[in-house]
């Protein structure tokens, strides 16, 4: 079998230095999430050549990125929004993981994320690489003034290269929207087994926006919630530089304060119960299961121009 890094040189120098950049999309309530890739042709070598423990940067060219206008649940983790560098990781004979650098910047704390899931070998052979998206079902509930509402929706990210095939199992979020002063908030169905286990792993459960100029997160653990700018993927050595965490001068702080629901009918995700906004402050009162929220925090600052 051919090292790793002969592999890895081969898929950078031996196609053409342009390459197409493709990017594609999954949509859930008007909200996206993309990853934007260079299409590299297939030459005599595939993804099988790829040692154990060995990574690919997943196409040519530039970095390839994951884009995301929501949180992406993963295994017993949570994505937050942002924009993240990525890249493919051999794991074994018939795994892979796609890695999301970046991702514990995001959420302040934790480890760096990674989707993991199976590499076959297929009858179709595709001729350049190809990323894909596939939707799969969605599942609705209904809040607690009794309105349906998306919970989640199943996907799967499919990589096809030569008679090669990786996939791993995601799933999407939905959101309420709701105005917070002068921003805009929306608060996603994160399922209250994970806010119920945010002492172990920071939890992004909000987004807040002001125009296209403007996009924070909100992320909460035990007893501290934390408003800080999306993650940015590098843009320096053609998006290989270093990651850098969100701007701390832009990033605000408050508290978490439990209780319980005995009256409310326990309820499998995060809901939006109510909001208030004044200039210097925001709180909202969220329900997780049969557990109340009272989350507070200072109101996001204006990005610096």
């Amino acid at each position: 079998m051919m090292r790793s890094t002969t592999l890895a040189c081969f898929l950078l120098l031996a196609v053409p230095l342009v390459a197409q950049r493709h990017t594609p999309c999954f949509d859930l309530q008007k909200r996206s999430s993309t990853i934007s890739y260079g299409a590299v042709p297939l030459g005599k070598h595939s993804l099988a050549e790829l040692s154990a423990g060995a990574t690919w940067r997943l196409g040519m060219n530039n970095a390839s990125i994951w884009r995301t206008e929501m949180p992406v649940v993963i295994g017993d983790q949570v994505l937050a929004p942002g924009e993240y560098r990525i890249q493919l990781k051999r794991l074994g004979e018939a795994r892979c993981g796609l890695e999301i650098h970046g991702s514990a910047l995001a959420l302040g704390d934790g480890d760096e994320l990674r989707v993991d899931g199976a590499l076959s070998k297929v009858k179709k052979k595709a001729k350049k690489l190809r990323i894909d998206w596939r939707e799969g079902a969605v599942t609705k509930g209904t809040n607690v003034r009794g309105k349906k509402l998306v919970e989640t929706q199943a996907a799967t990210i499919a990589i096809h290269y030569g008679n090669h095939q990786w996939t791993g199992d995601v799933q999407v979020l939905g959101g309420v929207d709701a105005k917070l002063g002068k921003y805009q908030l929306t608060v996603f169905a994160v399922p209250a087994k994970l806010i119920a286990a945010r002492h172990l792993q920071p939890v992004p459960i909000a987004v807040i926006t002001k125009g296209k100029s403007e996009a924070y997160q909100l992320v909460l653990d035990s007893d501290e919630a934390v408003v800080r700018p999306w993650m940015s993927a590098p843009t320096t050595r053609n998006g290989f530089g270093d990651v850098e965490a969100p701007s701390a001068a832009l990033t605000t702080s408050g508290k978490v304060v439990s209780g319980l629901l005995p009256a409310a009918k326990p309820g499998g995700v995060l809901q939006l119960l109510e909001s208030e906004c004044s200039k210097q402050d925001a709180t909202l009162l969220l329900a997780s299961g049969n557990v109340s929220l009272r989350v507070t925090f200072a109101v996001p600052m204006p990005r610096k121009k």
